[in-house]
């Protein structure tokens, strides 16, 4: 029915009315050629920084309004009343056939920025898979994109890919963590992403 939405204000004791935030076309479980298993499912993080953004609520996740698999976001600035219609996170051209999947989000505690980590086929038209960052320094109004991966790789359906992938950030060290498949074997890798440097 899409993505539900509720919230306490007592530390969880008691709830308020669930209401859907945004639709979801396609659904959360979603078919990817050569993953034996994927999903869309909704991330939420929170601006606890003291940016101008602080108390934006994001939602992140994936589904296939534009025919494909895109990832997107929606945000809350008035603790969840009120919605933005979902904005696009991976900004290669819409309705291109190319996937976007296995999402995860972000929000640098320190400096407010919202970091989201995800699979991206946008320079291949096969199953040839990249990794993908990208970056919002206003509020998730617009991104900015960057393949993090040294290389593409290759993923069947006969080895489990895993659920999720992760990031975390801080007063500007981002760290996505990945799982990819390297001659049969699946590898875990992450990239240093620091404000002064920058190195695998």
């Amino acid at each position: 029915e899409g993505l539900y939405f509720d919230r306490s204000f007592d530390a969880g004791s008691t709830w308020g009315a669930d209401k859907i935030i945004t639709a979801t076309p396609g659904g959360w479980v979603i078919d990817i050629a050569g993953v034996n298993r994927c999903n869309g499912l909704p991330v939420t993080v929170c601006d606890i920084s003291s940016s101008v953004h602080r108390g934006t609520i994001y939602v992140n996740w994936v589904d296939s309004r534009n025919g494909d698999h895109d990832v997107f976001i929606v945000k809350s600035t008035d603790r969840g009343d009120t919605w933005s219609p979902p904005i696009r996170v991976n900004n290669d051209p819409v309705r291109n056939g190319r996937e976007q999947f296995f999402t995860w989000a972000t929000v640098d505690p320190v400096t407010g920025e919202l970091v989201i980590v995800f699979y991206d086929r946008r320079a291949y038209a096969g199953d040839s898979t990249d990794v993908y960052l990208a970056r919002s320094f206003d509020g998730g109004a617009t991104f900015r994109n960057e393949c993090i991966s040294e290389a593409a790789f290759f993923p069947t359906a006969s080895v489990f890919m895993g659920d999720y992938n992760g990031i975390s950030a801080y007063n500007g060290r981002i760290r996505p963590i990945w799982t990819r498949l390297h001659y049969g074997l699946l590898l875990i890798h992450s990239l240093r992403l620091d404000s002064t440097i920058t190195s695998r």
